[in-house]
């Protein structure tokens, strides 16, 4: 678990616990990249039983100074931040180049548009939200990445980064279609995916045990609950 904005009213300070981090940095490759995740203040209080919910944006200057030192390449944020802001073409790939052609459509005054406003230049390099909508896209060059969650689907992005330039390959950066996930599978085989064009007789088998059974089907879990149709929820 990461966050970076939970106080301990009692001792004054973050959050210490084996299993929560306040920021997190990944080596992929020769690529350093750095995680935080804030929560958005609840606008009736900032206090939740001895928590105290810090300014996010306050919060991420003071946990990023540290960090700054190991030499990060990327900065990601995940962001618990209520938003609106939805994509008009979700299931399609968004170049970074293109990023004029995919932004995402916001209502007035969203929240997220706010946040984004209040961060200073070049200081996050993606933010994953988690608001159940499809919100694949972009405010200005920053990528956002969102989907509907519920076990349903995966987000996906491609990010290309020139250790020499020290900087992002827009041109070879995209933030790719959702991967759905399967509400079903195959008792007999306990997968969901047939085959393409020509079937191989080990293709052809997986077949034929689906047939004898029936087409017996068992419901996908997702960590521990069953998921419902799409249609039912």
């Amino acid at each position: 678990l990461i966050n970076s904005n939970l106080i301990d009213m009692k001792l004054g300070k973050n959050i210490t616990l084996k299993s929560l981090s306040h920021s997190k940095v990944f080596e992929k490759g020769k690529v350093k990249i750095a995680v935080f995740s804030v929560l958005e203040p609840k606008s009736s209080s900032n206090i939740v039983k001895g928590i105290y919910i810090k300014d996010p944006i306050f919060s991420l200057l003071k946990e990023k100074e540290p960090i700054i030192k190991e030499e990060v390449h990327l900065n990601i944020l995940m962001a618990t931040i209520k938003s609106g802001c939805i994509s008009d073409s979700p299931m399609e790939k968004k170049p970074f180049k293109d990023h004029a052609t995919f932004q995402l459509k916001c209502p007035e005054n969203d929240q997220l548009c706010k946040f984004i406003s209040r961060l200073p230049p070049n200081f996050i390099d993606l933010i994953i939200l988690n608001n159940n909508l499809f919100a694949d896209g972009f405010i200005g060059e920053l990528p956002i990445i969102q989907n509907p969650g519920r076990g349903k689907f995966f987000s996906r992005i491609k990010i290309t980064y020139d250790l020499t330039r020290k900087k992002i390959v827009r041109e070879k950066s995209e933030i790719l279609p959702p991967l759905k996930t399967c509400h079903h599978f195959f008792a007999s085989t306990e997968d969901c995916h047939l085959g393409p064009g020509n079937l191989s007789l080990r293709e052809q088998k997986r077949i034929d045990w689906i047939l004898e059974s029936g087409n017996k089907i068992a419901p996908a879990i997702y960590l521990g609950e069953k998921l419902q149709n799409w249609s039912d929820s």
